[in-house]
């Protein structure tokens, strides 16, 4: 293969890559947060307590930990 079709090679693959590693960093969503929020304020809990919580979780979706088990785990209390 010639230099240009190496270039349009690693251009395609490249943009095929980036959107598949934009979805593996898993954020929690906003009904998520709006939930667990209303839940802090109804069983007493400081904001925070929960906000390091929430920290926890963001920064395992950052790895590429599914966040959406975690997000339940604190709802759970």
């Amino acid at each position: 293969m010639d230099t240009r079709t190496d270039i349009r090679m690693w251009l395609v693959l490249a943009a095929l890559w980036l959107p598949v590693a934009a979805v593996q960093a898993e954020t929690l969503s906003v009904q998520d947060r709006e939930e667990i929020n209303r839940l802090r304020s109804a069983q007493g809990y400081s904001a925070e307590e929960v906000n390091q919580l929430l920290d926890h979780v963001a920064k395992a979706g950052e790895k590429g930990l599914p966040t959406e088990p975690l997000a339940n785990k604190v709802k759970e209390g």
